[in-house]
């Protein structure tokens, strides 16, 4: 996450953490075109990185990045609000969660995060 506060990287921290404990392998975007590659399963691999914006000003061009980093915020919202009663353990706290999403839309932070999007074919025989 690009231009991340102190909340913002503590939050990120946790979340990396829970979602590895579970067995996921959360930034498994980076690394799926040389995933798919090396599988040798396809024949055409087209991979690209989108770089989404959170912290947006109202007269931001209305791309299709800043379209997906609106709806990727409000996703954020949500999954945030009920994160403090199902992970305070972990550490997940009000507090946390608060200013979390306070630094997330700090324009004058621009938090950014990439997304990673992977297209394979195979030939048919």
């Amino acid at each position: 996450m690009a231009n991340a506060g102190p909340a913002n990287k503590e939050f990120v921290f946790i979340w990396l953490n829970l979602m590895r404990e579970r067995g996921a392998h959360p930034c498994i975007g980076r690394d799926l075109e040389e995933i798919i590659s090396s599988s040798g399963l396809f024949d055409e691999i087209e991979a690209k990185k989108v770089v989404v914006p959170y912290s947006q000003s109202q007269d931001m061009a209305q791309t299709a990045e800043s379209k997906l980093g609106l709806a990727w915020m409000r996703n954020a919202e949500r999954v945030a609000a009920d994160l403090p009663t199902r992970f305070a353990s972990q550490g997940y706290t009000p507090e946390l969660v608060k200013q979390h999403l306070s630094e997330l839309v700090d324009i004058d932070r621009g938090v950014e995060t990439d997304m990673y999007f992977v297209c394979a074919q195979r030939r048919l025989l």
